[in-house]
């Protein structure tokens, strides 16, 4: 039985779920209240590689929803590392 293709909509959904968004702080930034900014960046890291590891393979996902969220990972990654002060 093929697999039904996602909407961009529902891909979006996937990456950006709204249970992650019922308190008065979205759960991420707790995360990088609490961690602060090195391990947030880490998690981030971390978790885009075991998205992209894992795209097309973990069944009943697509693989455009997990490389869609190793993007997303990616993106909070590269703006948390942009707001650090120069090392220069």
């Amino acid at each position: 039985m093929a697999m039904k293709e996602k909407s961009q909509d529902e891909v979006g959904a996937a990456v950006d779920p709204q249970h992650y968004k019922t308190f008065s702080v979205e759960v991420i930034e707790m995360m990088r209240r609490i961690w602060g900014s090195e391990a947030f960046i880490m998690h981030c890291e971390m978790t885009a590689f075991k998205y992209r590891m894992r795209a097309g393979r973990k069944h009943g996902q697509l693989a455009e929803v997990d490389l869609a969220k190793a993007a997303q990972y990616e993106r909070w990654a590269t703006e948390e590392r942009q707001k650090q002060p120069s090392t220069l």
